[in-house]
């Protein structure tokens, strides 16, 4: 499967688990974009990444989702989901960026405007991610890289996880093997 037919897979089943709000099929979307970002060092599956996790987040607000702008904020996110995936039809990948760019924009105005929180929703969803593929065994320096997250904030948000406390488990070449194949699948 080259890079774009992945990439039309995961946003289709972005917009399929927005449309249905559901929440679970977002977050485990979220997770499987990370993984393979981290693979393949795709930061456009970073991006579908961050943009899962937040909807998923969104979604679980009942004050955003019973807002009387939430039906405008919601159709103009599957417009630019539908924009990213024409995008893709057509292989044009600068145009699915703008798409991808234009959601995230529309879940930081919906955060901005309905959110009760003082950290950014999507800065959020970048620390989470980010933390994530660190640790799956990147460095600090290529998980910020790879999530356009500062690497301050995201120290301070593994020390504040158990990720530093966890036994590292030695795995031999075949293990890694298996585990290559099964995210590869």
């Amino acid at each position: 499967m080259n890079g774009f037919a992945d990439l039309s897979k995961k946003t289709l089943q972005l917009k399929e688990a927005f449309e249905a709000g559901d929440l679970i099929k977002l977050r485990l979307l979220s997770n499987d974009c990370i993984e393979k970002a981290a693979l393949k060092q795709s930061k456009e599956l970073v991006q579908l990444s961050l943009i899962a996790y937040s909807l998923s987040k969104i979604l679980s607000k009942e004050h955003i989702i019973c807002n009387i702008n939430w039906p405008e904020a919601r159709k103009r996110i599957l417009e630019d989901i539908d924009f990213a995936l024409t995008a893709l039809e057509k292989n044009d990948l600068k145009a699915f960026n703008n798409s991808l760019n234009d959601i995230s924009g529309h879940i930081t105005g919906i955060d901005k405007q309905l959110g009760n929180f003082v950290i950014d929703l999507m800065e959020k969803a970048r620390l989470k991610q980010a933390s994530r593929v660190y640790a799956f065994g990147l460095s600090l320096k290529a998980a910020v890289e790879l999530t356009g997250t500062q690497e301050q904030e995201l120290l301070k948000y593994i020390g504040g996880t158990r990720l530093a406390d966890e036994r590292i488990e030695k795995k031999g070449i075949n293990d890694r093997l298996k585990d290559l194949k099964k995210i590869l699948k």
